[in-house]
């Protein structure tokens, strides 16, 4: 698939598919608690250095609204190194168990992204659990 907005690298295509996860919540302080999480997650990334998130989610935004969620993940995963991927995927798992929940559509979407960015069915039950047991009594800051 091709979309007319292209992603242009990898940090990109890495927000493009973190935005493409976070979207579908209904509650909008949980949205904002996600945003402002991936605000300090890139901060603190060498990946994302000079990357500023709202360039970034200004590049991705039309494309979620004009193609939807799975196919920007699918799109962009093919952007993803193969060294990224799994810490990509570790990036989502954090932001979407945030509240220390899974909720049905966010599963499909988490796993959407798996399938997309190549990481095993065993791997990422792992990781979907291991981050709601960390994140089961977190306050939505």
């Amino acid at each position: 698939m091709t979309l007319p907005v292209a992603i242009e690298n990898e940090q990109e295509a890495a927000v493009a598919i973190i935005l493409s996860c976070m979207i579908g919540q209904h509650d909008q302080a949980v949205i904002d608690a996600q945003f402002r999480h991936l605000s300090r997650m890139l901060a603190h990334s060498a990946k994302f250095q000079g990357y500023p998130l709202d360039m970034l989610a200004h590049k991705a935004m039309p494309l979620l609204a004009t193609y939807g969620n799975k196919n920007v993940i699918e799109y962009s995963a093919s952007f993803i190194s193969e060294s990224f991927r799994e810490t990509l995927f570790a990036m989502i798992c954090e932001l979407l168990t945030n509240d220390g929940e899974l909720s049905t559509a966010e599963s499909e979407i988490v796993g959407l992204a798996a399938l997309s960015l190549g990481i095993s069915i065993e791997l990422m039950r792992v990781m979907i659990a291991t981050f709601l047991m960390r994140n089961r009594w977190n306050l939505l800051t």
